[in-house]
């Protein structure tokens, strides 16, 4: 499977010839050897995604009591870059620790700041330094 991925208004082509002629402009010319000798299994696909999005629910004034935020509810990605799968996994990893480490009881809110620092990991964000 061959996929192309553009950014910043740039739009890969989706049809045959210009997925060919597409290829050899890539930095390294590997790839354009490959697709040249293989046959299309059927028509391109095109997947826009509009924008990651990292929700802050440690911001609501009010949160549903028992409550437990993870995965693409906190924060997603564009699929393209993998960081949803690595968010989510670290995520995890820290619910993993604080239930190892103190059980059930009262896990939500020993959860909450845990779960806000991890996806500064996968956005490429220190949690340590302050934004902006």
């Amino acid at each position: 499977m061959v996929t192309w991925a553009g950014m910043h208004g740039e739009q890969p082509p989706t049809d045959l010839p210009g997925f060919l002629e597409f290829a050899p402009s890539l930095p390294t010319q590997g790839i354009a050897e490959i697709v040249a000798g293989c046959e299309p299994d059927g028509e391109a696909r095109v997947i826009r995604y509009p924008a990651s999005r990292w929700r802050h629910w440690e911001k609501l004034a009010r949160r549903p009591a028992g409550l437990l935020v993870i995965g693409d509810a906190v924060a997603s990605f564009n699929p393209v870059y993998g960081q949803g799968m690595s968010s989510a996994a670290l995520q995890v990893e820290a619910l993993r620790e604080l239930i190892s480490a103190g059980g059930l009881d009262g896990l939500v809110e020993r959860f909450e700041p845990e779960r806000s620092a991890r996806p500064h990991r996968a956005w490429g964000i220190d949690s340590r330094r302050p934004c902006g």
